[in-house]
């Protein structure tokens, strides 16, 4: 339910954090990842709760962890969104094969009913 749940405080200890002096300017105090991990844990009462809030910060404290795993899934939205957009243009043309389709068969009984007329004359 929540990634950093098996993180351990060594781990929170060794996070590099850029621009704390900007971090520290706009929200007063530094930024500590084992502190941000302990208030988690704190309100999800041990992970056990479900609250979208922590989640974020859950997601948020895990890339600072591990800040690869940022850019793989990054690249899996990325992998998604192309082929969603695939998906939707294979709807799109499934779509005008249709009209097509549907304008040939109004053809053809329009034909049918020219050559039954000409045939009744």
């Amino acid at each position: 339910m929540y990634r950093i749940e098996n993180i351990t405080e060594a781990q929170l200890k060794n996070v590099k954090i850029k621009d704390q002096a900007m971090i520290e300017r706009y929200r007063g105090s530094k930024l500590n990842p084992l502190e941000t991990y302990k208030l988690i844990k704190q309100s999800t009462d041990g992970f056990t709760k479900d609250d979208p809030v922590a989640k974020e910060a859950d997601q948020l404290l895990y890339w600072l962890v591990y800040p690869e795993q940022r850019a793989e899934e990054a690249k899996k939205t990325v992998t998604k969104s192309k082929q969603k957009s695939a998906s939707e243009r294979s709807l799109e043309e499934l779509k005008l094969k249709e009209k097509e389709r549907l304008r040939m068969l109004k053809l053809v009984a329009l034909e049918l009913e020219i050559n039954s007329k000409n045939e009744t004359v």
